[in-house]
């Protein structure tokens, strides 16, 4: 529960700062979590196309 608290946090937080919401949302569903896999990936079992650079070496 925590967690989906975080992740409504950092949604929240995002949204208020980009202008552009459906980029901002493109980048959270792009971040990897701990867990080394994004959102979107999690979901849909595949990396999503995105203009933002990735990174696998943290």
């Amino acid at each position: 529960n925590d967690e989906v608290e975080r992740a409504v946090k950092t949604v929240k937080n995002i949204l208020t700062k980009e202008q552009d919401p459906t980029k901002a949302l493109l980048a959270y569903r792009s971040t990897p979590l701990a867990s080394g896999y994004s959102p979107a990936e999690l979901l849909m079992g595949r990396k999503i196309k995105s203009t933002l650079p990735i990174t696998h070496h943290i």
